[in-house]
């Protein structure tokens, strides 16, 4: 009955974890047109280390590639793509679900353990301080933008499509909020975790050529801590309700 599951297909692949899937989408039969039941998923693979893998330690993560045959319920291939360490993946939405989407845009941690105390977040976590722009067909690193020394991402990135642009899938811009972070002096203890910040600004990058840095940078009228999740709402979208 409803809710029973009645319908899913089981795969057995290597044993993970996935917490970011990128995209995925059904390979077309070349000869009937039609699916095909094998499905190429993407999405970004860790291995935990421990028991505390996710919550007080940190297990980097990496682009992987499965191709499933749901109609066999078997797995046909898998494995990675890249081995560079990313998380929060993004794509233009247009292109979700779509065996023609190739760009990828991530956010990559530049050290593990810390030091977070001005962060209140998990001792073992990361610092974020670079974007990167990851070819889906080979897993290459097509562009990547490391931030200034002391300043660090708080936020996913967001695509937005270039208004009147031509339509291509990296034919718009990059929303990134970073945030910049001082020791608070003579602090100890507990309240060494309290974050003291220096400004959090909005990042405006074009997503063609995001490796250039970014195109328009607007300071935000508030300090943000992390927060990672992040959407756009077009203005003539918003209301009064």
């Amino acid at each position: 009955g409803a809710g029973a599951g009645d319908g899913v297909r089981w795969v057995s692949v290597s044993p993970c974890v996935v917490l970011h899937t990128v995209n995925a989408h059904e390979e077309v039969d070349p000869l009937t047109g039609l699916g095909s039941g094998k499905v190429r998923l993407q999405a970004l693979r860790s291995i935990p280390g421990g028991p505390q893998s996710f919550i007080c330690e940190y297990t980097p993560a990496f682009l992987y590639e499965w191709v499933l045959d749901f109609e066999r319920g078997v797995l046909l291939a898998e494995g990675y793509l890249s081995d560079v360490p990313v998380e929060f993946p993004a794509l233009n939405p247009r292109f979700h679900g779509s065996a023609a989407a190739r760009w990828c845009y991530a956010i990559t941690p530049s050290s593990a353990g810390g030091p977070l105390e001005h962060y209140a977040t998990p001792e073992q976590g990361i610092l974020i301080d670079g974007l990167v722009k990851l070819d889906l067909t080979t897993g290459a690193a097509a562009a990547r933008f490391t931030l200034p020394q002391g300043r660090h991402v708080v936020s996913e990135p967001t695509f937005v499509a270039r208004e009147g642009g031509s339509g291509g899938e990296d034919d718009g811009y990059l929303l990134l909020v970073t945030s910049a972070v001082t020791a608070a002096a003579g602090v100890t203890g507990a309240a060494k975790r309290r974050r003291v910040s220096n400004g959090s600004t909005l990042l405006v990058f074009d997503a063609r050529t995001i490796g250039e840095g970014p195109v328009a940078e607007l300071p935000l009228p508030a300090d943000l801590p992390y927060g990672l999740h992040s959407f756009f709402v077009p203005w003539g979208d918003l209301t009064d309700e």
